[in-house]
């Protein structure tokens, strides 16, 4: 799923839902009271269920309790049209957020085909199927991939948790982890992958009892032992070689790994980068997800930070938890695949994302039949941002890397200078996220 499904998130939702209320430390988990009585209450109306799945996506960003609520719902008999229509609009837009646009778009191609004249849910899944589609035809980013992300989030947590004997806090992590995990089994094939993940769950059920009885001696046995924590958390493979995806993610996990160790002064240094890298975004001549993904990303670790700062680990590793389930489902760090990326030095890999947001939110507005913003001014700030970039570059493959860049952008604003949007948009096309 690419910036351009969270770019026209007028359809359902803003990329950064709730992160205002997020970063104030407005948004209390929930208070789940289980009693007997709640146990054998009457079940609730299908659209009260409806409100709570929603309420879960976007509020509370538990994206697989909204899938297990939206699924559940389907299955119930006689379910109205317009409920059933509703969930299935919903369902495709938390796959999208799960990473997996195909089967996305296949849902709401249901909601098309089976009810062709209810509006407006007709009218938003043709619109969704065009945004969609794109990303669905070019690559199959499937969202075993980010949950496996967010697996690694929360073994990142535990291991904090379980290392400072904190035993409440580490069953609730570990209860959210186990729910990762068996939303990413449900989707693995028979075979050695989901073998694998069958006997992690296990050794978590083995330290989920340990925890309950407060035997954090042999929790602490277990969980080393079994390096539950380095195989969980595990990046090796997850991203391809064009990826950005791999530099947001290796300061975040050594962000929260100093964090977990108490050290301020290492959290400070992994926070910069990705600050530094939001500042860069922020000359940008107008708004942009990845933008706002930057800008949120500084923002949340910052704010953590402070936390730490002064003392309050506990408050600081919860607020971690909160920011990483919001990063996970907003602009979406994960899907930064850059082609020809592998080609510059390190270095210069966050100066070439800020670059092709321009170009991003050019082709968004030739895609769009009737665009809140024409195409040329985007892409001529990215035009400029490489004549300024070019003469601080002092290796040759990537000045010649970047003058093609340059090349390709002029040969796209001479065509829109024509008219010619269409043959602009075929230029541009190789270098969208």
């Amino acid at each position: 799923m690419g910036s351009r499904v969270n770019a026209n998130r007028s359809i359902r939702l803003s990329a950064v839902l709730g992160l205002h209320a997020l970063l104030c430390g407005a948004l209390p988990g929930p208070v789940l009271v289980h009693t007997e009585a709640a146990t054998n209450a009457p079940a609730l109306p299908a659209a009260m269920r409806l409100e709570e799945s929603v309420w879960r996506d976007e509020i509370l960003g538990d994206v697989n309790g909204a899938l297990r609520g939206y699924r559940a719902l389907l299955e119930t008999e006689r379910l109205p049209d317009r409920l059933k229509a509703e969930t299935l609009y919903q369902l495709a837009f938390a796959l999208a957020l799960k990473g997996n646009p195909d089967k996305a778009v296949e849902t709401l191609i249901q909601v098309v085909d089976g009810f062709p004249g209810l509006e407006p849910f007709a009218l938003y899944a043709s619109q969704g199927i065009r945004i969609l589609s794109p990303d669905a035809a070019k690559r199959g980013r499937q969202w075993q991939h980010d949950e496996v992300v967010r697996i690694g989030d929360l073994a990142i947590a535990l291991d904090g948790a379980v290392s400072r004997t904190e035993i409440q806090d580490s069953i609730g992590i570990l209860a959210d982890l186990q729910a990762s995990i068996e939303v990413l089994v449900s989707q693995l094939a028979e075979g050695p992958e989901r073998t694998l993940w069958d006997s992690r769950a296990q050794k978590l059920g083995e330290v989920r009892r340990l925890l309950a009885d407060a035997r954090m001696t042999e929790v602490r046995g277990l969980w080393n032992g079994a390096d539950l924590s380095g195989s969980l958390s595990r990046r090796e493979g997850l991203f391809e070689p064009e990826d950005f995806s791999a530099w947001i993610v290796g300061r975040r996990d050594a962000f929260a790994r100093a964090l977990q160790r108490g050290d301020v002064s290492g959290m400070g240094t992994e926070a910069e980068p990705l600050r530094r890298f939001a500042n860069r975004m922020g000359d940008r001549v107008e708004d942009s997800s990845a933008r706002q993904y930057a800008r949120f990303l500084a923002n949340a670790v910052t704010l953590v930070e402070a936390l730490a700062r002064h003392g309050r680990f506990a408050e600081a590793s919860a607020q971690l938890r909160r920011t990483d389930r919001a990063l996970d489902r907003a602009y979406g760090a994960y899907r930064l695949h850059v082609p020809g990326l592998t080609t510059f030095s390190e270095d210069l890999r966050p100066e070439l994302v800020r670059i092709l947001t321009g170009i991003e939110a050019t082709l968004e507005r030739l895609e769009d039949p009737k665009p809140e913003a024409p195409a040329a001014p985007s892409l001529a700030w990215s035009i400029d941002q490489i004549q300024v970039l070019l003469p601080s570059v002092t290796d040759l493959p990537s000045q010649q890397r970047l003058a093609q860049w340059r090349a390709d952008f002029e040969a796209a604003r001479s065509a829109l200078d024509a008219g010619q949007s269409e043959r602009a948009r075929k230029i541009l096309q190789t270098y969208e996220f």
